[in-house]
């Protein structure tokens, strides 16, 4: 029986986890536009062979920053973990199958300032975007691709009943 993506960050995080701390959610996600740069990378590969990577490179639109606030960075393929405590960017591993790594960020959730409310972004990858501000003044910004946005809508709803003003 295959493990869940839950299951998988539980596991992996083991120690990491403070003793009655739990993960609640866990879902594969892309820094903002890296959904759309793999499809066009794809697109380009089955249409082109090794050219059309180099042009699917070249169509992807850069990622935009909030106004003034800095982007905390994101691996191009990450988990995004919620636990009973915080909220975890994991780097991901493994060659076929994806598994969780390191940890890339812990934001206790009382660091948690707000969050936009996610929005599909109109593309041919269509990934749900996410935008949370932290009490630092600081971004963390990433999408959920397509099959993953029913996950990641479990995930944004939970993790805001645990921020102020949303």
């Amino acid at each position: 029986m295959a493990q869940s993506q839950r299951d998988k960050a539980q596991r992996h995080l083991g120690d990491d986890l403070q003793p009655d701390e739990q993960v609640r959610q866990a879902v594969l996600a892309y820094r903002i536009g890296g959904a759309r740069q793999d499809i066009a990378a794809g697109v380009g590969a089955l249409i082109l062979g090794p050219g059309g990577r180099v042009l699917g490179a070249a169509v992807s639109p850069s990622t935009p920053g909030a106004a003034d606030a800095p982007e905390l960075p994101m691996p191009h393929r990450c988990f995004i973990v919620l636990t009973t405590h915080r909220l975890l960017i994991l780097s991901l591993g493994g060659f076929f199958i994806a598994e969780p790594k390191d940890i890339v960020h812990a934001v206790p959730l009382d660091r948690i300032a707000w969050m936009t409310e996610p929005a599909i972004d109109g593309n041919l990858a269509g990934a749900l975007r996410v935008t949370v501000g932290l009490t630092s003044g600081a971004l963390l910004r990433w999408e959920f691709p397509h099959l993953q946005i029913n996950r990641g809508r479990v995930l944004i709803n939970e993790l805001r009943q645990h921020v102020p003003n949303s």
